[in-house]
């Protein structure tokens, strides 16, 4: 049986061919609260996907007029995505809503073109955390137990102010700023606003003809002079390129940069959408790492501290999904390793200390591979010939958690 399966999103206005899908429906797959949004069909069978998606699939196969209610736009991280996977797009007839984000910025009067829209259904909240910690737009869709309330808590240290909209379209709909320790209704969605980024962003000049911050242009291995560092104390370029590439940073990933130093990899990794911490024993190199990170436009949180006692810290927040350690010593690695970090990147001058780490790594449960990196930079002499200028060569590790089948 290959009848049109039709998804509607609520609450909308009903129009005359809504009712008509409606009044010779003979089958209704969603909650009580979707349908209490809409004229009920009195002769069609309810049901909702609490019975699982598998026996939902089977009455959508056999019902001759089914309706599937969403809410808001169902194309829009909703039930489209899951029906395709059953049923081939022609035989769904989507009908959306508005969309549950476009209405939350509506009722604080604020544009969305330039946020970054997450979903916490189903999903780590930890990536929606680290989008909101790297962009100052953020809008989430939230589920029981991944909601306002941890959303708060990732975020609370940079003093994000944090939007609930609950009940959307419904009798109940309402619109606060969250507080420690608020409850909500479900389900709801958190906006997530850096109020001081966005006074500076916010002139006709700035505004992007496309979602920008969905969409970074990351940048690697850019040359040293465009940091302010001391003493050549910086990841060179060649090496910083491969550190990144193996980091892998992006949006909703976090980067733990442990020694930062002049903090070079922690403004790349921020360029490429990830949110960074970044930790210095040496407050000077800290201040270094911030001026930096202005000066190329990206976010990094970055602290003065001991490394072990910072990640500890860091480990109550948001857990890496890689760290990169260009100083901190053992203590520092051990601190990373204990913490969980699935993947690690070190880079080490001194050959004396390669095999030591890689050991501790193994030990670890980790997967280790080591590749020594001799980067020859062409210089001028001054007869106008060339020559290869070798720069000191870096040991880098790259490892990864192993999975134990």
């Amino acid at each position: 049986m290959d009848n049109v399966i039709h998804v509607m999103g609520v609450p909308r206005v009903v129009s005359d061919a809504d009712r008509a899908v409606l009044e010779t429906a003979d089958l209704i797959v969603g909650s009580s609260r979707q349908c209490s949004l809409i004229p009920h069909p009195p002769n069609a069978t309810t049901i909702d996907w609490s019975m699982g998606f598998d026996q939902v699939y089977g009455a959508l196969t056999t019902a001759n007029a089914p309706v599937v209610l969403a809410s808001g736009d169902p194309g829009f991280f909703g039930i489209v995505r899951r029906l395709n996977q059953k049923f081939p797009s022609s035989r769904l007839n989507v009908l959306p809503a508005i969309s549950s984000v476009a209405s939350a910025f509506g009722m604080i009067g604020m544009p969305w073109t330039d946020a970054v829209v997450a979903s916490a259904h189903g999903r780590d909240i930890r990536h929606a955390i680290a989008l909101a910690r790297a962009y100052p737009k953020v809008a989430v869709l939230t589920e029981p137990n991944q909601g306002a309330q941890r959303l708060f808590e990732g975020v609370k240290d940079l003093g994000r102010t944090v939007y609930v909209a609950a009940d959307i379209g419904g009798p109940n709909e309402i619109i606060a700023r969250h507080h420690d320790g608020d409850r909500w209704p479900d389900p709801n969605v958190v906006l997530i606003i850096d109020e001081e980024a966005l006074a500076i962003e916010n002139s006709p000049e700035t505004e992007a003809p496309i979602t920008a911050g969905q969409m970074p242009t990351p940048f690697f291995g850019l040359p040293e002079a465009v940091y302010e560092h001391r003493d050549g104390m910086i990841t060179k370029a060649e090496v910083r390129a491969v550190a990144l590439a193996w980091l892998a940073p992006g949006p909703g990933k976090v980067i733990w940069d442990i020694g930062c130093g002049s903090g070079s990899v922690s403004v790349e990794a921020a360029s490429a959408g990830a949110a960074v911490f970044a930790v210095d024993s040496d407050p000077d190199q800290v201040a270094r790492t911030r001026r930096n990170a202005a000066t190329h436009q990206v976010t990094v949180q970055a602290i003065s501290g001991n490394a072990d006692t910072v990640i500890n810290q860091w480990q109550q927040l948001i857990v890496a999904d890689a760290a990169f350690i260009g100083g901190g010593g053992d203590a520092a690695l051990n601190a990373t390793v204990e913490a969980g970090v699935g993947r690690i990147v070190l880079t080490l001058a001194a050959i004396d200390r390669v095999i030591p780490v890689i050991k501790t790594l193994e030990y670890a449960g980790y997967g280790v591979r080591a590749t020594q990196i001799q980067a020859n930079r062409l210089e001028g002499l001054a007869n106008g010939q060339r020559r290869l200028a070798a720069l000191n060569p870096v040991t880098i590790i790259r490892a990864e958690k192993l999975v134990i089948p």
